[in-house]
């Protein structure tokens, strides 16, 4: 009779183990797919896991009432048998049988199936601890006496969904059609944006559209009407010197300060300038904050690199934001026949991501900058490489910079 209470009482210890294992591996995704397939069981769950104290002060209770009387049961079956070492053996057994049988088992059993286990055990738990709910509220206002002295507080709810978790319930949402194509990628972009910084997403210095401090108003204006360029930055010597930024308003507003031969200088606005670390999301807060819309970039050494606009992050949110005058500076172009235009200023995991590739960006940003080192010189027009599955060639070279490239996949088998 002894050995059957025995073996009662090591399941009693195996299911709080197991118990703990499972409820503390839930996810908020696993009640969220609960919820939607209406299983009752999940409600439970989850209310208990709102006051985690509760469900931690229960399985001790349990796990403390069943490891105790086995203790007790094996020292008063191996004493009779055993005089002069019943005791030593029976706490030995005793100590050995929780820990593989009570714990380390049921928890290593438990864990790949902690929803299935959770629904199983749900219910008798409630009931255990609907029982020494005296005892446990007892357990608790003590633990939360001896919380408060060393400056605790009560023990947290459930933790929030994580990002992988989230980015989860976006693609059930997508593939259910709660959440349409366009929803589903606005929510992946917002996470990637995150992770990415100002020197990732900026228009290289050579790129840039900037003027010198003493041009002439006439060029000036003739040139802001080609370019269709409100903000431009305007340089004293070298194109790194920029002394101000020049609002096309501020020359154009009626009055004494936009007619004549006023100085430039007078106009221009004090520069907003970002390291090129600056993350996406404090970039676009700053942007909100200080109502620009523009901004210098600068390297580790204090020189300025490129810029960055106010459209340049929100088309990582919401995708290219095209206008009329940029139709003829679309980073990716399709042709009729199957291959692409790129502009050399496209940064390569944009490359990597529009054609599922995997060329290198570890010490170069940007299509033109990958060439650069592959030829290890400035490539003429005509000049063609193969990466990977990829002809990359060389179709319009401005200065010192690469401006057009036509990528060809070259089929298997051919070269």
């Amino acid at each position: 009779m002894e050995w059957i209470f025995l073996f009662f009482l090591f399941l009693v210890s195996a299911f709080f183990s197991a118990s703990e294992t499972a409820f503390f591996a839930l996810r908020r995704v696993d009640f969220l797919k609960w919820k939607e397939e209406g299983n009752r069981t999940a409600g439970v769950i989850g209310t208990m896991l709102e006051t985690p104290s509760r469900v931690i002060a229960t399985l001790f209770i349990g796990n403390e009432f069943a490891n105790v009387s086995i203790s007790s049961v094996l020292a008063a079956v191996l004493i009779p048998l055993v005089p002069a070492h019943g005791e030593i053996i029976a706490l030995a057994a005793g100590t050995l049988g929780i820990l593989i049988l009570g714990d380390i088992t049921p928890k290593c059993i438990v864990w790949p199936r902690a929803r299935s286990f959770s629904l199983f055990a749900a219910r008798p738990f409630l009931l255990f601890s609907r029982v020494v709910a005296p005892l446990r509220f007892l357990m608790e206002k003590m633990a939360e006496g001896i919380l408060r002295m060393l400056g605790g507080g009560r023990v947290a709810g459930r933790r929030g969904l994580t990002e992988r978790e989230f980015r989860f319930l976006v693609d059930v949402g997508g593939e259910n059609g709660t959440l349409d194509p366009g929803e589903r990628e606005l929510i992946h972009n917002i996470f990637e944006l995150t992770d990415q910084r100002a020197g990732e997403i900026m228009t290289p210095l050579a790129d840039v559209f900037m003027v010198p401090v003493d041009i002439p108003r006439p060029d000036l204006l003739a040139m802001s009407r080609r370019y269709r360029r409100s903000r431009i930055p305007v340089y004293q010597g070298d194109r790194r010197e920029v002394v101000g930024i020049l609002y096309l308003k501020d020359l154009l507003r009626p009055g004494p300060e936009g007619e004549g031969d006023a100085p430039l200088a007078g106009l221009l606005r004090p520069p907003f300038i970002v390291p090129t670390s600056k993350k996406l999301p404090l970039l676009l807060r700053e942007f909100q904050r200080l109502k620009v819309h523009l901004a210098l970039v600068v390297n580790e050494f204090g020189e300025i690199v490129g810029i960055v606009t106010l459209e340049d992050v929100l088309e990582e949110l919401f995708g290219e934001i095209w206008e009329e005058h940029d139709r003829e500076e679309r980073e990716l172009v399709a042709r009729p026949d199957g291959s692409w235009r790129v502009l050399g200023k496209m940064p390569i995991h944009r490359f990597n991501d529009a054609f599922s590739a995997h060329l290198p960006d570890q010490e170069w940003d940007t299509v033109a900058g990958l060439l650069l080192h592959e030829f290890g010189r400035l490539p003429e027009r005509g000049d063609s490489i193969l990466l990977g599955p990829f002809r990359l060639t060389v179709e319009r070279v401005s200065g010192i910079r690469i401006v057009e490239v036509g990528v060809h996949r070259i089929a298997e088998g051919t070269g």
